[in-house]
């Protein structure tokens, strides 16, 4: 999945309305840069969980992740599941803060996923 679409499916699996795209480019490979999303408050903002450990968090929280970090890289659960949901390993990313950020996004994007066959 490309990051775009990845950003996109989490932003769905929150209720994020995206408005926009900022068209800089960022830390990851194929990157299309961050999203403009419409705040709660109504102004817009620029969102991207893949580089911000602020967005990161929040959407975690917003989802109920439960997340697992060890020496070896992130595993993401669901309160309602034993099986992780999604995961980034250390040596994917060699930055065990990017490998969680992707993580949580890879989570929301699955749970996008799965809402989507429902």
């Amino acid at each position: 999945m490309e990051t775009r679409e990845l950003l996109e499916a989490a932003a769905r699996a929150a209720g994020i309305e995206i408005v926009g795209y900022a068209d800089r480019l960022l830390v990851l490979p194929n990157h299309d840069g961050s999203c403009i999303v419409r705040h709660p408050s109504g102004g817009d903002v620029e969102w991207n969980p893949l580089a911000d450990d602020g967005d990161a968090l929040r959407l975690a929280i917003d989802l109920r992740m439960q997340i697992d970090i060890s020496i070896d890289g992130c595993r993401i659960y669901l309160s309602t599941s034993e099986k992780p949901i999604a995961g980034c390993s250390y040596s994917e990313v060699r930055d065990l803060y990017a490998a969680t950020r992707l993580a949580i996004v890879r989570a929301a994007a699955a749970i996008d996923a799965q809402r989507r066959e429902t």
